[in-house]
């Protein structure tokens, strides 16, 4: 398998411009957050549910995963500022990552889509009792979904995709550093299609090997892109007691 690794990590690094021009406004909305954090710590205690991890990476159904869990009864994670604690996650440095986990009970997308093994090793140890899902899809499927999906919020080209457009990037309105971690950076492109689906090969296989492993965790590999793929199993492993409709989410044209 080829080793070239491909990821990049969304991050607002730059304060908005209304917080850069009045940092009071800054301060409260930070208070603000860790308020609501709080509360959400003490309803996820009460409630005491089992955590769920999505692992699968994006455009593999975890929109539609995470609406499924939503209307399941779930208290979904802080998705903005986990994308913001990425970095630090995959540096194995979890202290902010842990405070915000403890305030949800259901998360997907970035950190946990590109999980490494010391990152795995501290949800696993951390939250042993959790159910951790690998969602999967057809390979090709996926790296099209993936280009028509970029295209079509990013960029608005057909011409080959490059490093120059990923830094053009604007994410949700601010300054945003697109953090590329790859091998051989300047001999592939960011979505060249055989180094990208080489990623999705290699983390898929690095996450199905973890788990492999441990066979005393709660781990469950699906393709929910699939008509026929077995809700049932999924219910069953979530001991999800009451029927839920699996509604199909964010499909890329």
């Amino acid at each position: 398998m080829n080793k070239h690794y491909f990821d990049f990590i969304r991050c607002s690094c730059n304060p908005c411009s209304q917080m850069r021009r009045n940092p009071v406004y800054a301060i409260l909305d930070f208070v603000r957050k860790e308020r609501l954090l709080s509360w959400r710590r003490k309803e996820v205690i009460e409630r005491k549910k089992k955590k769920v991890f999505i692992l699968g990476q994006n455009k593999t159904g975890t929109t539609s995963l995470e609406r499924y869990l939503r209307n399941a009864d779930y208290i979904l994670g802080d998705q903005r500022r986990f994308e913001l604690e990425t970095e630090h996650a995959l540096m194995g440095r979890f202290k902010q990552v842990e405070k915000l986990i403890d305030a949800g009970e259901a998360f997907q997308d970035v950190p946990f889509s590109k999980a490494n093994e010391a990152f795995l090793d501290f949800l696993t140890s951390k939250y042993p009792n959790a159910r951790f899902i690998l969602n999967t899809r057809d390979r090709l499927d996926w790296y099209n979904s993936c280009d028509r999906f970029y295209r079509k919020i990013w960029f608005h080209h057909d011409r080959d995709i490059t490093w120059e457009d990923l830094d053009g990037v604007n994410y949700h309105g601010g300054s945003v550093v697109l953090r590329k971690h790859r091998v051989n950076q300047t001999q592939f492109q960011p979505f060249e299609k055989e180094p990208f689906l080489d990623s999705f090969d290699t983390q898929n296989s690095k996450v199905e090997a973890y788990f492999s492993s441990r066979p005393y965790l709660k781990f469950l590999k699906t393709d929910v892109t699939r008509r026929d793929f077995d809700l049932e199993e999924l219910a069953t492993f979530l001991e999800i007691k009451e029927p839920v409709e699996f509604p199909r989410m964010n499909k890329s044209k």
